[in-house]
Order: structure tokens, then sequence, then C-alpha cells
């Protein structure tokens, strides 16, 4: 037990029955081609901690040995690993590489925004607010804007960046220049 076929997870007990003319000496439980753990009394009962194997298909095979060594394997056993997902509380990091804060600005000016999280770039999404009005928008870890200050009013202007991961974590980041 468990039968083939069987959706798994956390905790797994396994029953494994071997017998030879001699006597078993040792059981060794294998998931995936690697041994996971062993028992030398009979009944061989196994708990396997499924969490430690991506969830999908796995493959369980029970190895007998003998006293004088000789070993056979079970057929192997087909099962589905089904754990929950961890949920991903840990926000996103994010940062206005340019310009810097309390900066002068004027002229045409690369805004650049970075992004980083906990799971990778690859879920994350940007927004970038220019005095309150959305004015960039990307995917990954950076996000460039090309800003024209001299269609800006004289005085001072906020840039927000705000990152958002995969799991719906966010993260902001503010600066204030003056034109």
């Amino acid at each position: 037990a468990p039968l083939g076929g069987a959706t798994v997870s956390g905790p797994v007990a396994i029953d494994i029955v071997a017998s030879d003319n001699v006597g078993i000496a040792r059981v060794d439980l294998r998931v995936n081609g690697g041994t996971v753990a062993s028992d030398t009394t009979a009944p061989f009962l196994f708990t396997w901690d499924s969490s430690k194997v991506p969830n999908g298909p796995a493959t369980v095979v029970a190895v007998a040995y003998d006293a004088a060594g000789n070993a056979q394997s079970s057929a192997p056993v087909a099962l589905s690993v089904g754990n929950a997902v961890p949920l991903d509380t840990t926000p996103p990091v994010v940062t206005i590489a340019n310009p810097l804060p309390g900066s002068q600005v004027k002229g045409t000016v690369s805004v650049s925004v970075r992004g980083s999280d906990n799971a990778g770039p690859a879920g994350l999404t940007q927004t970038l607010y220019l005095d309150g009005k959305v004015v960039a928008t990307g995917a990954g870890a950076s996000l460039t804007y090309s800003w024209n200050t001299r269609k800006a009013s004289v005085g001072s202007h906020t840039l927000k960046a705000v990152v958002k991961d995969a799991a719906g974590n966010t993260a902001t980041s503010t600066t204030v220049v003056t034109r």
C-alpha cells in the first residue's frame, strides 16, 4: 500500500510485504530512484514524507535483501503527489533607481525601476505613476520610462513605482524630484 494510481500528500503510510526462504534482512524504500528509508524488522512499514518531492508523478519501489545479500525489487508503483503549494506571503522589493530622491530634473529623464521577488522576476508586474497618473507598465525585473520634463510644471513631482508578484503581494517606492 498505497496502490498504484493513488494521489498522495503529506506523510504517506507505506506497507511492504516481503518474504524469503531464509528471511529478509532489510527492505529499502526508494522514491524516484533514491533510497528514502530502510527497515530491518518485519512488518516493513514506512512513513514517507511526500512533500520532499515535487508535485506530480512519483515512482515507489521496495527492494528486499536477504541475509546472503541477494536483492529483489518490487514492481514500481506509480503515484501522483499532490501536496498543497505553500502560500507566498513575502512581498516583492521595488526601488526607483533613477532619478534619485531630491534630484533636480530637466530635459528628458530616464526613469528606471527595479523589482525583485523571492519567487523570481517572472511573475512580477510593475506600474509607474507620475503625480498620481499611470505613465508606464511592464512585466519582469525592470521598467524604464522616458520622461520629458519640459512638459511638466515647475516644482515638485512624485514618482511612485508599484510592483506586484504572482501571488498578489505588492510593494511601493516613491521618489520626489524637482523641476
